[in-house]
Parts: C-alpha cells; sequence; structure tokens
C-alpha cells in the first residue's frame, strides 16, 4: 500500500497541478504542500476532503469532455436580438 504522501503527491500530478496551483486550490501555502508530499507533516482530514473534491470535479469534467466531445460553449445570440 502506498504511503498518504506518495498519494497525495501522485493526485496532484494527475490533476496536472503543479505545487503552487494545488495549494491556492487548497487555501494552503506551496511550503505546506512540499511539507505533505515529503511525508514532513500528516496531511489533516479537511485537506483530504478538499483535495477529493478537486479530483471528483476533475473526473466530472472529464468525462463530460469524453463523452460529449468538447465543453459546453454559450450559443451565439440570434441575429437581430438584444446583446
Amino acid at each position: 500500500m502506498t504511503d498518504p504522501s506518495t498519494r497525495f503527491r501522485e493526485h496532484r500530478r494527475g490533476l496536472g497541478f503543479t505545487q503552487r496551483e494545488l495549494a491556492e486550490a487548497l487555501g494552503i501555502t506551496e511550503r505546506q504542500v512540499r511539507r505533505y508530499e515529503h511525508g514532513e507533516a500528516a496531511i489533516p482530514g479537511p485537506v483530504t476532503i478538499l483535495m477529493h473534491r478537486i479530483i471528483i470535479e476533475a473526473n466530472h469534467v472529464h468525462d463530460f469532455r469524453c463523452h460529449c466531445g468538447a465543453a459546453p460553449t454559450t450559443p451565439a445570440p440570434k441575429e437581430g436580438s438584444l446583446k
């Protein structure tokens, strides 16, 4: 079984986030992300929950794009309508 710090790093990389981007998404410092990834600090429950929510959201977006072929777009206004 993989240790929590390695899973944390693998999840971040799987999302395509830099340590800085993940820190911003979680509302923590980049240094704290590094500490989690190196096993220097335990990953608290609230951070784990937020990380799971980010992963779930990313999977939903990915699934949508795979099934629909593209992200939703706003339709162009009809000719003669107000913008």
